[in-house]
């Protein structure tokens, strides 16, 4: 590896970057492919860990978490077949700016219930709700969502939304067994986050159907307007539903 980024032999630390997040410190200097030769002076090894005075062999969080946010950070780099140096302020960030969110403190779930379909807002709480070793009970579209772009929001996706169960009822016949499964498009409308479902409901008022699509090519769900007000009366009853929508906007 050493060889094909032409480092020299006798350049022996460093860190490989294989993926830079949209959030965090650095996120906006690092390029994939970087090699971080040293942090603030602290020659990293190939596993990102440093010599520190007291306690030896840390990992290279410590560098950037022992600081405030907006101290600056320099990072001494091997890129494109040269040294050179970057400089990044340390960024905090909420967790409600994630992806999947991990925590989200004194906050109820967002959720939409239409038609019996539960759609909510992926988070690392409900995923949790699996129990122990819950990364092998869920659903592994959710898990690569939750592992590999937590830290990835954009402009164009804030959340990942799923139909996360179905309430049975005579709107939903056919599709009670469907659920984990993450929501692509609702009444046609590319869902971003999970207040876009509030807008998509209003879309396309003469059609007589609410249509939702799903990721991975699963079959979509067609919802009946007509019967809808009357569904959603007797969902939010029998299976006590204070409200059917849950959404910070």
């Amino acid at each position: 590896m050493r060889s094909f980024l032409k480092m020299p032999t006798s350049l022996k630390v460093g860190a490989y970057v294989t993926d830079v997040y949209n959030l965090g410190t650095g996120s906006d200097v690092l390029n994939k492919s970087d090699v971080i030769l040293a942090i603030n002076g602290n020659d990293l090894d190939s596993y990102g860990q440093f010599v520190h005075p007291k306690y030896e062999l840390l990992n290279y969080h410590h560098l950037i978490t022992s600081k405030t946010a907006g101290e600056k950070i320099l990072f001494d780099l091997w890129r494109e077949g040269e040294k050179t140096q970057v400089q990044s302020e340390v960024k905090n960030f909420k967790a409600s700016e994630m992806l999947v969110p991990y925590h989200e403190y004194d906050k109820q779930p967002e959720y939409v219930v239409t038609g019996g379909f539960v759609l909510q807002k992926l988070t690392r709480e409900y995923l949790a709700q699996w129990g122990d070793d819950w990364s092998g009970k869920v659903s592994p579209q959710l898990y690569h969502y939750y592992r590999e772009q937590s830290f990835k929001p954009t402009s164009e996706r804030r959340d990942i939304v799923i139909l996360s169960f179905v309430l049975p009822m005579n709107i939903n016949l056919g599709y009670s067994n469907l659920g984990q499964v993450v929501v692509k498009k609702f009444n046609g409308m590319t869902i971003s986050s999970i207040s876009d479902i509030l807008t998509a409901q209003k879309l396309n008022p003469e059609s007589k159907y609410d249509v939702i699509e799903f990721e991975m090519d699963h079959p979509a769900v067609v919802i009946p307007r007509e019967q809808l007000p009357m569904a959603d009366m007797f969902i939010q009853r029998n299976y006590g539903i204070q409200k059917l929508k849950n959404i910070d906007l």
